[in-house]
């Protein structure tokens, strides 16, 4: 008991990365629970001002029969946001449980710990730069402070936590130069990214298919990304 007080309860390190994991899980589960138990509240209006219930299942007379919980949970799993909180969530676990092997583990090795920082920074910036201006400019969007709440942890006070402890606190292991950097370990940090946009892209071309009802007065961040720039360069203007 001693030592664990000692190597562990008195190192701040550690006690940063446990705080990390309770406020990235808290707001996962806050955003996940948040939209989960209100899938009747989310709800699109067309152009003629009818709401149409996105997570509702019809029969053919058209009344809803049940809610997609299964289809929002998957969903809610593919977004960026999501897969990189999560990815954090678990690097941060591992430090902990690992805490004396930071740097020495593969998991925890500087190469992957970085690129963890980069994909939740990614996260950081499209939400806070684009996603977000075209969020408090929808009159029609309604958020409860617990979605608010979530949205800046995962968004924000998460990235930035993680960004100052793996680029300024964390031990790290030898790194290569600058050059060998660009021909060995730079492919495999835009793998993930690479593969994603992809994904994304498909992705709103499909619900915009299955979802045709979908116009400029809805904020669907990932389909309605043009829109979001189009925002942007009006606000910068």
């Amino acid at each position: 008991m001693e030592k664990f007080i000692k190597y562990y309860c008195r190192d701040w390190r550690f006690l940063f990365k446990l705080a990390v994991v309770i406020l990235a899980l808290f707001g996962l589960l806050t955003e996940y629970l948040e939209n989960v138990l209100h899938l009747d509240r989310i709800v699109i209006v067309d152009s003629d001002g009818q709401r149409n219930y996105l997570w509702a299942v019809y029969d053919q007379s058209g009344k809803i029969t049940h809610l997609n919980y299964a289809g929002y949970t998957m969903s809610w799993i593919s977004f960026f946001t999501t897969q990189t909180n999560v990815l954090v969530f678990g690097w941060f676990l591992i430090a902990v449980i690992r805490h004396r092997q930071e740097g020495i583990i593969k998991p925890l090795r500087s190469y992957f710990s970085l690129s963890v920082a980069v994909y939740i920074t990614v996260t950081c910036l499209i939400y806070n730069i684009l996603l977000l201006l075209t969020a408090l400019s929808n009159k029609n969007l309604v958020w409860t402070g617990c979605h608010w709440s979530a949205q800046l942890i995962l968004h924000t006070f998460v990235p930035i936590l993680t960004v100052i402890y793996v680029v300024v606190f964390a031990k790290h292991s030898t790194l290569v130069t600058t050059k060998l950097f660009y021909r060995q370990k730079l492919g495999w940090y835009l793998i993930y990214p690479f593969v994603y946009g992809i994904y994304g892209i498909v992705k709103g071309i499909y619900v915009r298919r299955r979802v045709p009802i979908m116009d400029e007065n809805n904020v669907m961040a990932y389909e309605d990304f043009n829109e979001n720039l189009k925002f942007l360069e009006k606000i910068m203007a």
